[in-house]
């Protein structure tokens, strides 16, 4: 059976189902719809949840997956029984959350029936909710990790050694961090500190994390993203490395660029390979200022904020991963990306933001700009689908703050004279 309608306006049979429509989910959303992949949104509808807004596909909301994981499986079986999608064309699953990636990893026998999809067994996938275990998976590979201690109750907590401060704590599993506190960590300068900020995050988690700090500034963050299958074959792999990240020094980044490193990319490889990791992944590296090494600091089991980047390089990540489970072998044809080089990804909405922490503001303005003209991808902006960028923009506490800056150090000053 053909994988294609045809027709001059053709799309592919199989749908594809987006899990989640946060930034990354918007950019899945573009990526596939540019293919001529059959595109339908699913979301709860979560605050900041921008892609609802889009114009690129349908959007249907459903249930929270936690705590009503029944309900959610219910409606998607009954949604592609309604539509008749079985057998060859049977919807391609891409999460964009990591409650997502665990809810399929928890319901994967009976998905295998009705959907396609690609990630890590179950067993595998439910350790790497545990920031604590990858860690060990990762020296279990050969890989260097900062030094690591997981706290579950406060018997952990006093049976810690001799500290070495500065240290950062976070979230053992980040879909419950991330429910309370927008930074991927906190740091903290001193035990006198650190004790009780752990008893107050043991209240809302069943486990903390508290990790030494690899030196060296954000630009040494170094992230591998690729597609692998079960086979451990690499289908596709990029490394970028991090300019900013929003919030600052523990946030997510914001300002990206094509990088070339590649003893970090066969470490990242080794990683996969060792621990039979399959689908889209993301892992995130630190070079230390002082020895020169890679650290190893977590992997994203899904689709990532900065997937919009792989129009330009590594190939359309998410058609190349709806490639190959449909068996599709209708090529892409890519959009021309900017001449600047190296390419560039950069979220403007963060990226302004972060104008107002420099000492220099009107410096830190024009050197934004700059930026902004050299990205050759612009995080949530698609000149056919403006409203999700907009939406984004519209947070108030942002764009009020920009355009009050603006006017009082311009425009103001011509009004004046």
């Amino acid at each position: 059976m053909s994988n294609l309608i045809k027709g001059e306006n053709y799309k592919l049979n199989n749908p594809a189902f987006i899990l989640g429509l946060f930034d990354a989910g918007l950019a899945v959303v573009h990526l596939l719809s540019d293919a001529k992949v059959n595109v339908i949104g699913f979301s709860t509808f979560s605050s900041g949840e921008i892609g609802v807004h889009t114009r690129k596909c349908k959007v249907h909301q459903i249930p929270y997956p936690i705590g009503r994981e029944d309900t959610l499986l219910k409606f998607l079986l009954k949604f592609t029984k309604d539509n008749n999608w079985t057998g060859l064309c049977r919807p391609v699953l891409f999460p964009t959350t990591d409650l997502f990636v665990y809810w399929i990893a928890e319901n994967e026998d009976i998905l295998k029936k009705y959907f396609l999809f690609e990630q890590p067994s179950k067993e595998i996938t439910l350790l790497f909710k545990n920031k604590n275990v990858q860690s060990q998976l990762a020296l279990n590979a050969g890989l260097n990790i900062p030094w690591t201690r997981e706290i579950k109750n406060h018997d952990d907590f006093k049976r810690l050694e001799k500290l070495s401060f500065p240290l950062l704590v976070k979230g053992a599993d980040s879909t419950t961090w991330k429910k309370n506190i927008q930074e991927k960590g906190i740091e903290i300068s001193s035990k006198t500190d650190l004790e009780p900020l752990v008893r107050e995050l043991l209240k809302t988690q069943q486990s903390v994390i508290i990790q030494e700090i690899i030196p060296g500034p954000e630009s040494n963050l170094i992230e591998v993203s690729m597609i692998a299958t079960q086979q451990g074959d690499i289908i596709s792999s990029i490394t970028v490395r991090k300019i900013h990240q929003f919030p600052r020094k523990y946030g997510t980044g914001c300002l990206v660029e094509e990088s070339f490193f590649p003893e970090i990319e066969e470490l990242a490889i080794k990683f996969v390979q060792k621990n039979r990791l399959s689908g889209i992944l993301n892992m995130e590296f630190k070079l230390n200022e002082k020895n020169g090494l890679a650290y190893y600091i977590e992997t994203n089991l899904r689709s990532w904020d900065q997937i919009g980047i792989t129009r330009c390089i590594g190939g359309n990540f998410p058609y190349l991963q709806f490639q190959f489970l449909t068996d599709t072998k209708l090529p892409f044809s890519y959009k021309k990306c900017s001449k600047c080089s190296p390419i560039t990804w950069i979220d403007l909405v963060s990226e302004a933001t972060l104008i107002f922490q420099e000492p220099n503001k009107w410096n830190a303005f024009f050197t934004f700009l700059q930026r902004w003209r050299k990205s050759a991808v612009i995080n949530t902006w698609y000149w056919n689908d403006p409203v999700p960028f907009i939406k984004k923009w519209s947070f108030p506490h942002k764009i009020h703050s920009l355009l009050q800056f603006i006017w009082n150090h311009s425009f103001a000053k011509f009004h004046k004279s």
